[in-house]
């Protein structure tokens, strides 16, 4: 048992950089990338609050929601703080939700068992699968259901995943917000071959179309900003280094997500030099 240490800005990246948008785009449905991020906030700040002490608690506003509701809330909370133990406790830089890699290859199961997120470090072939859960309350039948989840994948690129992580949050008998990991070895025979740099583009693509779609972007130098207003007192700025804009919109106009049946390894080498040279992609602050 340990104290997970985070700001509240790390928290709010976690919010914006994590799984699933609350609906996914496609040519029928669209929706302002600004208004998705602040439906997340939301969400997180109807849930969540800081005690006295500044530990993380369940908010009392909970209690006034009915099971259903609770249990939608639960889900993205546990996402979220997911984020953060992939990146603070096993030092992944990026996290991505398998069913987001499926809008773009065919990515097929043979069990009906499959995790949720992929993490994934920038220039080094080690891979981590995780499943995220949020809970009320943690039965054994949610944990052993979660463990086959990540045990499912044996490979991914080639290589063992270093971790199979059940990540459950839940509440605790004082409403403290407590996340119980699990890693069981892998046991399935499931493989993921995904090019990395299509795991790098769909991480950033949703803050790439939020700079897109913006019309009142700050530029400097070597960035361009987009400020959030989160409420009256706090405003979160997200800064994208112009050359990932750059590259981001290349590979968008590149149209090579229709091309992934067949990948080209040149492109995604390509694509990785380039990346590599590209000195804080993005911050928050």
């Amino acid at each position: 048992m340990t104290e997970l240490e985070f700001t509240g800005k790390e928290l709010y990246e976690s919010v914006i950089t994590c799984g699933m948008p609350y609906v996914l785009p496609t040519e029928k449905i669209l929706i302002s990338r600004i208004e998705e991020i602040m439906y997340k906030f939301y969400l997180l700040n109807t849930a969540l609050e800081v005690d006295s002490h500044r530990y993380l608690i369940f908010s009392k506003k909970m209690h006034y929601l009915d099971s259903t509701e609770c249990a939608y809330l639960n889900y993205y909370i546990g996402m979220f703080i997911t984020k953060l133990v992939s990146s603070k406790i096993f030092g992944f830089d990026y996290l991505v939700h398998l069913n987001i890699v499926k809008r773009y290859m065919s990515v097929k199961f043979n069990s009906p068992k499959r995790p949720d997120l992929i993490a994934f470090n920038k220039y080094v072939n080690i891979y981590s699968i995780f499943e995220a859960k949020g809970r009320t309350r943690l039965d054994n039948r949610t944990l052993i259901k979660a463990k086959k989840q990540v045990q499912a994948i044996k490979y991914v690129n080639g290589a063992k995943p270093s971790n199979g992580i059940v990540s459950a949050v839940v509440h605790d008998n004082k409403s403290m917000v407590k996340c119980y990991l699990r890693d069981p070895e892998p046991k399935g025979s499931e493989t993921l071959n995904i090019p990395k740099s299509l795991l790098i583009w769909l991480y950033y693509e949703p803050i790439y179309l939020l700079f897109k779609e913006e019309k009142n972007i700050e530029k400097c130098a070597n960035c361009m900003n987009v400020p959030i207003r989160i409420n009256d007192n706090e405003t979160l700025t997200i800064s994208m280094n112009t050359k990932l804009y750059q590259l981001l919109r290349e590979y968008e106009e590149s149209n090579i997500r229709n091309c992934y049946k067949h990948i080209d390894e040149n492109f995604d080498e390509k694509f990785l030099e380039d990346f590599s040279k590209i000195s804080e992609p993005l911050k928050m602050e």
